[in-house]
């Protein structure tokens, strides 16, 4: 049988020389009093039109189906009321009956000749955006109409085109890696599987031959356009919608490793505008997409947090789910099951969307395009957690998917509640009660998945945000500039749910066995522990920690406000960041750090009880669900990382959790940092030496010395360290905490210790980096894996002799 693809591109091709040799009217380019416009009814359509009539004084054109000129003025003004919310403005709006899909645009011979004499610009959004069917299937709405508008802008006088294209002319399996604004597609056309895109890309060649013809042509290539920024009003048939409303109802997701690179209608409507306002003299393309795309793992986390309970499944899995869905079972893919089934030959097997996977997609340049933009003051708004719950809230609305189950408050804190806060921490710090805040300043810096979800949940810029704060002490006294850093953390109930969600995200079990478990991972009272740490007045640990401005609960009684040192990570090396190598003095300078914290409550840690609060833990046996959980889960990319199976080691870590635990109680513990990695570390300036800074202590617990010091090691030790080198940063730290200790720490003990604090972290702390490399990469996570399991081959607690510690000298 012959391949359909494969028909389909031969009649794409050949379709590539429609065009032929276009004759390009001779005169001037008008200002656009009168603008041409397709598919104002559409998703997109509706909101150029409603931009084009709110920020020019242009009259609008629209080209409407309908079986009369009153039926097709009914649908516009139907499709922009149900939009836009507002009357209809018909005193600058006229309807012209139309059809993309018919010759001449389906226009009456006057209607054509009218358009092409009196309109001064086109704005072509027209087309039918189907994933599913075929190039021959959508070539007359999305090819011919192309070729008919651009003879039409042609005609009588050049009249300048702007054309609504897609990225997706920019995926093929032959195409190159990275695609930039100039690169013409249609050499590769043969490679595209998707005939959405196909014909797209034979548009696009046909108006590259007009815009050489003279014709002022722009292209713009849009990524996927979704729910506008400000209400959330969404396509319902677009792909996003699509899965969006599967996930929700199903309680299944595809585990896919695809960037949703989308953008707002209201954006890209305005991008469109703009260019109509101050259209091009000559031919462009521009590439419109999100500088910063949400992953679709990130969604899927979101929707469980909102309270639609949502597991992330195998995509072959998910397939099986995909091929049986019906109208009753699946009403949102059901639509979509061609699309997803297809293997097209020329993709070896693999299915359609399997394009648009990150292994697999090109790269995108939209430099040009995003400086271009940017002149124009035009700018993407952020995918973050409000603007999904305005795009599920509105699919809810419309009975699409269930309500919410959980929202937020309605009103985001302000910025001047957070000047509040910062201004009340700073009082208590500076003990004046004349100070004045001149101003606030927050810096850009990339938030944890953590921090943004706690933030949609409370409905609060929660989390942590680094400031620059300029302020008085009192009236007429020189301004000053204090970087600090902000912590909005919530109490035990939200960590929990926000916990809970996202460990649900990667399977419904595992989310009730986080929540059941989470005292043993020592994640609750967190917003205590750690203000109440800063406080403890000793040297060795105030000299490797950052200086407290004052900690408060906020008057909304949810969230607890932390005002640290902020020190500036521009200044840091390249190496100090996760999961790169660090030079072997730069270890040991932190080694001696560390000793200098842990040596405070080496051996008494009796103290901690009247200094610290530190919570009790459950049994290893209590535990041993979530660990199971977790260790199944991490399964997946520890055995990728590692190149054999991982899951004896950590059942084994598993099995000897009580007798590990034991072992540890009865070596010398002191209070350790419990997160000790370069996420957590900042360099203090301090002359020739800067001094290491521990941040983030909100983990802080009671363990052996050797536990921070096998965390650090697995981020930081180079691929080509020795035993040696392990060795040599081990006894530097005995060394150290020998004299603190009050008995002699013995050798093979201690070497015993660090290798069950490796077993510890491999059972404890590292399952749950999977957890987050789940829903956002983590690009650190396989070197410190591989670190772990060469560590953890040069010290098995299993396997313990003296004559064991000789060899590894």
């Amino acid at each position: 049988m012959t391949d359909r693809f494969a028909q389909d591109a031969e009649l794409a091709v050949a379709d590539l020389s429609l065009a032929g040799t276009p004759q390009v009217a001779a005169g001037p380019i008008r200002a656009p009093r009168r603008i041409f416009l397709t598919g104002a009814t559409g998703f997109l359509g509706v909101a150029v039109l409603a931009g084009l009539l709110t920020r020019t004084g242009a009259k609008v054109l629209c080209l409407v189906r309908g079986g009369s000129a009153d039926e097709a003025r009914r649908r516009l003004q139907q499709a922009f009321r149900a939009a836009m919310g507002r009357r209809f403005p018909a005193e600058r709006v006229e309807v012209v009956c139309g059809d993309l899909g018919l010759p001449r645009l389906g226009m009456t011979p006057s209607d054509a000749e009218r358009v092409a004499r009196n309109t001064d610009l086109a704005v072509h959004c027209g087309a039918e955006v189907n994933w599913s069917r075929s190039y021959a299937a959508l070539r007359a709405v999305n090819v011919l109409s192309v070729l008919e508008i651009a003879r039409l802008c042609s005609d009588i006088r050049p009249k300048p085109l702007i054309f609504v294209s897609t990225l997706a002319v920019c995926y093929a399996h032959d195409a190159p890696r990275v695609v930039n604004e100039d690169a013409d597609m249609s050499p590769h056309l043969a490679g595209m599987p998707l005939g959405y895109a196909r014909a797209k890309c034979v548009a696009e060649r046909i108006l590259g031959v007009f815009g050489r013809a003279g014709l002022p042509v722009t292209i713009v290539r849009s990524g996927l356009v979704v729910g506008d920024s400000r209400n959330g009003r969404s396509n319902r048939e677009d792909i996003v919608s699509r899965l969006l409303c599967s996930a929700a109802r199903t309680g299944i997701a595809p585990d896919v490793d695809w960037q949703v690179d989308a953008c707002p209608v209201d954006f890209v409507a305005g991008v469109l505008v703009e260019l109509a306002r101050r259209p091009s003299a000559g031919a462009q393309t521009l590439h419109v997409n999100h500088p910063a795309p949400r992953h679709w793992r990130e969604v899927v986390a979101w929707l469980n947090v909102a309270g639609y309970r949502s597991a992330l499944v195998p995509y072959d899995k998910w397939l099986d789910h995909v091929q049986r869905a019906t109208w009753d079972t699946d009403v949102s893919l059901r639509p979509l099951q061609p699309f997803f089934l297809a293997r097209p030959r020329i993709l070896g097997g693999r299915t359609l969307p399997e394009l648009y996977f990150e292994a697999n997609r090109e790269r995108i340049d939209a430099t040009r395009s995003r400086a271009l933009l940017a002149q124009r003051g035009l700018s993407v708004p952020t995918i973050d957690g409000a603007y999904l719950a305005r795009c599920v809230g509105a699919l809810a609305s419309a009975g699409h998917i269930p309500t919410l189950p959980f929202s937020p408050p309605r009103r985001l804190l302000a910025a001047v509640d957070v000047e509040t806060t910062v201004a009340a921490l700073l009082r208590t710090h500076f003990d004046e009660r004349g100070l004045k805040l001149a101003g606030i300043h927050r810096r850009e810096v990339e938030g944890g998945i953590i921090s943004e979800l706690l933030g949609w949940r409370l409905g609060q810029d929660a989390g942590v945000a680094k400031f620059d704060v300029s302020f008085r002490r009192c009236r007429g006294a020189p301004e000053e500039t204090l970087p600090l850093i902000l912590k909005r953390k919530p109490g035990d109930e939200v960590v929990l749910a926000i916990g809970e969600a996202l460990a649900a995200t990667c399977g419904t079990s595992l989310g009730k066995l986080f929540r059941a478990g989470a005292q043993g991972l020592g994640l609750l009272q967190a917003h205590k522990r750690e203000p109440l740490l800063y406080r403890i007045n000793e040297p060795g640990l105030r000299m490797h920690t950052p200086r407290l401005y004052g900690s408060m609960r906020e008057s909304s009684g949810q969230l607890f406000a932390l005002a640290i040192e902020c020190l500036d990570s521009t200044a840091f090396p390249s190496w100090a960041e996760a999961g790169r190598s660090w030079p072997r003095e730069t270890i040991r300078t932190v080694v001696e750090a560390v000793a200098q914290i842990h040596s405070v409550f080496l051996g008494q840690t009796h103290l901690l009880e009247q200094k610290l609060w530190h919570p009790g833990s459950p049994s290893p046996e209590e535990m041993l669900p979530l660990w199971h959980g977790l260790a199944g889960h991490a399964a997946e990319f520890f055995s990728d990382w590692w190149g054999e199976p991982s899951m004896p080691l950590q059942r084994r870590a598993a099995k000897t959790a009580s007798e590990r635990r034991n072992a540890l109680a009865a070596m010398p513990r002191t209070l350790v940092h419990n997160d000790f990695n370069p996420r957590n570390l900042a360099f203090r300036p301090n002359g020739a030496a800067p001094r290491p800074c521990a941040f983030d202590w909100e983990l802080a617990a009671v363990r052996v010395p050797q536990h921070d010091l096998a965390e650090l090691l697995c981020f930081v030790l180079p691929p080509e360290a020795e035993r040696t080198a392990v060795l040599e940063y081990l006894e530097l730290l005995r060394a150290r905490l020998e004299p603190h200790a009050g008995v002699p720490l013995e050798r093979v003990k201690w070497y015993e210790g660090f290798g069950l604090s490796l077993d510890e972290l491999i059972l404890e702390r590292l399952p749950l980096y999977a957890l987050f490399h789940r829903v956002r990469r983590q690009p650190f996570l396989p070197r410190v894996l591989q670190n772990w399991k060469r560590l953890r081959g040069w010290f098995d607690p299993a396997d313990f002799r003296i004559s064991r510690i000789g060899s590894l000298g």
